[in-house]
């Protein structure tokens, strides 16, 4: 099954300001664990009063801060719900990404555990369970196809990989 690389609430980060009559909400793609990517959507002064004053934006009791979880869900539902282009660059690139290093996957597994002899203290299954992690890892930090991703993103697609590479491993004989 492909990797499902729809947008989740945690590929986000808010930034908001206000001061008296002025105000935003921005909503950016999340890179690391705070940093703001590219610019999903913003909303300024009367379009961003609006948007509150219709109910798709909500502040709940948090007010407009970057912190507001609530207001995060909303503005991501709401450009969500309008579809929106960075969005779906962000899906349809993570997915492509994912699926280019899915394909060499095998190939890489199989030069890293030729090349590696184990270590004293692990069992096969260790040492395959680690050459697994160490090339799904190898393959997401390669030059290449990933784009800035979040924290939460990038353990998720590790953890896609190692699956999908434990299904091209054939099976081993059990340890005596």
């Amino acid at each position: 099954m492909p990797y499902d690389a729809k947008p989740t609430i945690d590929d986000v980060i808010l930034s908001t300001w206000q001061e008296r009559d002025r105000q935003y909400v921005i909503l950016y793609l999340r890179v690391g664990d705070n940093g703001m990517g590219t610019e999903i959507k913003g909303w300024w002064d009367e379009e961003c009063a609006e948007k509150f004053e219709d109910g798709f934006l909500d502040a709940g009791r948090g007010g407009i801060k970057d912190n507001n979880t609530v207001l995060a869900q909303s503005a991501f539902d709401h450009v969500r719900e309008c579809g929106n282009e960075v969005l779906s660059g962000f899906e349809a690139g993570l997915k492509a990404a994912v699926a280019q290093i899915e394909g060499g996957l095998l190939a890489a597994y199989e030069a890293k555990a030729a090349s590696d002899p184990g270590r004293d203290d692990e069992d096969e299954d260790e040492r395959v369970e680690r050459l697994m992690h160490e090339t799904a890892a190898d393959g997401m930090t390669a030059e290449g196809p990933l784009p800035a991703l979040s924290d939460t993103r990038i353990h998720d697609v590790q953890e896609y990989l190692v699956g999908a590479l434990e299904g091209m491993i054939p099976a081993r004989a059990p340890s005596p």
